[in-house]
């Protein structure tokens, strides 16, 4: 720790002390620990500014990418939620929501990258988030996460006579397709859109 940091860090613990409801600098002195990698300090401060705003934006934020830096995905989900629960349109909570729920569900996550587009295209602090978002949308726009929805989904509801299936969704036309006894779900060589 350098002095400026070190001096930083006292400067705050004493701003806490003195106001031990500053939310302020409960989140700032969280943001430190952060950047010093001292997680379950930050995480600590953060919660202790929620504990006395449990409204703060800023510090659900910062709860989340603290949990999501500790892979605590669950709990990064659910403080980006919260975050955009007060502030519908954080282009930031939205692009880190995103993130999270591509490890954990890509077809969610797809739609929430979309809608991550939506709110930050009027923001020029997010042009290499939309970038980001456009090259995460056409990857997760494959086959694989496409089945894996389409199987699990549409599954029960189709192995009841329909044959074809195009979702918006996804970038593939599937047909069930049934020989014998078994059903199984085919792409198809056409794309959405395309007849």
């Amino acid at each position: 720790m350098n002095c400026q940091e070190d001096d930083t860090v006292q400067k705050l613990k004493k701003a806490v002390q003195v106001d031990p409801h500053d939310v302020e600098a409960h989140n700032r002195l969280g943001l430190v620990y952060h950047g010093k990698g001292l997680l379950d300090d930050a995480l600590r401060e953060y919660k202790e500014a929620l504990s006395i705003k449990p409204d703060d934006a800023w510090a659900h934020y910062n709860l989340g990418v603290g949990y999501h830096r500790k892979g605590l995905l669950d709990d990064a989900v659910r403080e980006y939620k919260d975050v955009l629960r007060i502030k519908p349109d954080d282009a930031d909570a939205l692009l880190n929501l995103a993130l999270a729920l591509e490890e954990r569900d890509k077809l969610v996550a797809l739609e929430q990258w979309k809608r991550y587009l939506e709110v930050a295209q009027n923001d020029p602090r997010q042009q290499g988030g939309i970038t980001e978002a456009r090259e995460r949308i056409r990857k997760l726009g494959g086959s694989d996460c496409s089945y894996r929805f389409l199987e699990a989904f549409y599954s029960p509801y189709l192995k009841g006579g329909a044959k074809d299936v195009g979702i918006a969704r996804c970038p593939e036309v599937w047909r069930w397709t049934t020989r014998g006894t078994e059903t199984t779900l085919r792409r198809r060589e056409r794309t959405c859109g395309s007849e």
